[in-house]
């Protein structure tokens, strides 16, 4: 995995939505990971930072997540506001800039896309429905999800990939 690809991801969207923290909590931080993820292996042909991700009741979910944000909060890039009420989000609150020379601009380009798609098109639990599909029901609770299978169901792929795909990360 490409760690600083992927902290300049997450600083990122914590610091775009600072002054709107209700509008990005963890739900939506780790579809924003997987959407990322899943368009760039459909556009660029590979994934941006690598990182792997589990079968969650809500949805794929990113292993290295909660380990990357202590990471920013311990330098001070990130502050994490827990929720005050039952059902309100986690509040993320970037601060500073975030390391722009970490991407390419064709990489920023979607992941600023897919940012403000799920932050700003969608709530915790529409995009979470949104990434229960096949890929998410053939992988058992917990297990590993691989970006490459949501990416290969939306483009056109001879069947014989998608096959010998689908064998070599659900076998």
């Amino acid at each position: 995995m490409d760690l600083s690809k992927y902290q300049a991801i997450v600083h990122f969207a914590t610091r775009e939505y600072a002054m709107a923290p209700e509008k990005l909590g963890l739900v939506k931080l780790h579809k924003i990971l997987w959407y990322s993820e899943v368009r760039a292996i459909q556009r660029l042909g590979r994934p941006i930072s690598g990182e792997r991700f589990i079968r969650h009741k809500r949805g794929p979910f990113a292993t290295q997540l909660d380990e990357t944000l202590k990471g920013l909060q311990k330098t001070g890039l990130l502050n994490i506001q827990p929720p005050s009420e039952e059902f309100e989000a986690t509040a993320l609150v970037g601060k500073g800039s975030p390391n722009r020379d970490a991407l390419s601009d064709e990489e920023w380009r979607l992941v600023e896309q897919v940012t403000r798609w799920v932050a700003e098109d969608h709530s915790a639990s529409t995009i979470s429905e949104r990434t229960h599909d096949d890929v998410w029901e053939a992988v058992e609770m917990f297990g590993e999800i691989p970006p490459m299978l949501a990416a290969i169901r939306v483009i056109p792929t001879p069947d014989a990939v998608k096959d010998a795909v689908r064998a070599q990360y659900l076998s």
